[in-house]
């Protein structure tokens, strides 16, 4: 992964009954997560689909199998959510151990400084026995099934739906939303890490997406 990536597109991508393919993007960034568009390709739409996925993080989704030579030339940039959610989690309980480690030897340090005897004890600086806040996380699923994306959204807490939208984007749009979902939580996250020197150590750097997905292609810097 390059750290001097600021920025990635994800691309949402199923393919439909009828011979065409619905696409949903988001435009990612250290500290913003927005959907950038919306189209409806033909299978035969191969040039305008590959220039338009130039450079994407592309997820497919739903069960109508995806034309070869689409399939093809998706696939070097292609991700999955399971990667993300993996982790997220892996991240989260590291975090968790360090901070359980910390507190340890906040324990450890207090009870030497408290080991000394008085009279020593007073030419010394005085050690306050610190009570770091506990960092909160998001309480991430096992796994994730972007084809119920609805589902997810709305045990989340989550809009799944928005009156009005093309049926064709009917499983992409909520997909998206819970990508999109997904990431910001993502990003609370590693916020939570970055704040607290005590977890990332010897040079570890905020990062705006999961390691596994922007070490998947070379992204624009």
């Amino acid at each position: 992964m390059d750290l001097r990536t600021r920025y990635a597109s994800v691309a949402i991508l199923e393919s439909l009954n009828e011979g065409k393919i619905a696409i949903q993007t988001l435009f990612v960034q250290q500290d913003s997560c927005d959907f950038s568009g919306a189209w409806i390709f033909n299978y035969s739409d191969i040039e305008e689909i590959n220039e338009l996925l130039d450079r994407y993080l592309v997820i497919t989704i739903g069960t109508v199998k995806i034309p070869k030579q689409i399939a093809e030339s998706i696939s070097p940039c292609e991700v999955n959510i399971q990667d993300f959610i993996d982790e997220a989690n892996f991240k989260v309980k590291f975090a968790e151990e360090a901070y359980s480690r910390f507190l340890e030897e906040i324990e450890i340090e207090y009870l030497k400084y408290m080991a000394i005897d008085v009279a020593s004890r007073k030419l010394l600086p005085k050690v306050v026995k610190k009570k770091p806040t506990r960092p909160r996380f998001f309480a991430w699923p096992a796994s994730i099934d972007l084809n119920e994306s609805e589902h997810s959204l709305k045990t989340f807490g989550r809009k799944s739906v928005i009156d009005g939208s093309d049926l064709r984007f009917n499983k992409v749009l909520p997909a998206t939303r819970l990508v999109k979902f997904l990431i910001e939580m993502w990003r609370n996250d590693e916020n939570e890490r970055s704040a607290r020197p005590y977890i990332y150590k010897d040079g570890q750097q905020y990062s705006f997406l999961p390691g596994c997905w922007l070490a998947s292609r070379k992204l624009e810097v």
